[in-house]
């Protein structure tokens, strides 16, 4: 009479595990969460750009002209820290307010503050600039994963590559 043992052996479960650890494998690779993550912080970037555009046109409706750009300054950022700070004298301050505009100036996502390098070697974050009648503003050292692409509406033909922008017509080209 043969007996037969109930289970699995030892070769079968170690079999099992290694399909399970490729197909996990596999998995991960398509989903690429590293991917994910940069095209998450570029939805965060596009969305600021909005919500600095809404305030600046909330602004110019009140004031009439957009915040202007300190002398000696060409770019401000809105962390104010770092080579574009400009501190005290940052024309987006006057952003923050309880009307309808912006709780706080946002600052790149990647990190939570602007910081060097990027892949030029200059500061990440918003940088902005006007003259009054127009502004460009800038989430520098964008898009990750190289998301840009000439038909999308953030697209900078001046920084076709590392960096996404809003502008008025006038302040395209700055």
């Amino acid at each position: 009479m043969i007996k037969f043992q109930k289970g699995f052996t030892l070769i079968e479960l170690l079999i099992v595990i290694v399909i399970i650890g490729i197909l996990a494998s596999l998995l991960v690779a398509y989903i690429n969460p590293l991917l994910q993550f940069g095209k998450a912080r570029n939805g965060a970037r596009k969305a600021d750009l909005r919500a600095i555009t809404n305030a600046l046109e909330l602004y110019k409706l009140a004031n009439d002209d957009y915040p202007i750009s300190p002398v000696g300054y060409y770019w401000c950022d809105t962390a104010s820290t770092g080579y574009y700070a400009c501190g005290a004298n940052n024309p987006l301050n006057v952003l923050i307010g309880t009307n309808g505009e912006l709780k706080r100036l946002p600052v790149d996502p990647r990190d939570g503050k602007t910081y060097l390098p990027c892949n030029d070697g200059n500061q990440v974050g918003y940088l902005y600039h006007s003259d009054g009648d127009n502004y460009k503003l800038l989430a520098h050292c964008s898009p990750e994963g190289n998301a840009y692409k000439t038909t999308d509406p953030f697209y900078d033909p001046i920084r076709p590559t590392w960096s996404w922008q809003i502008s008025t017509p006038g302040g395209i080209n700055w």
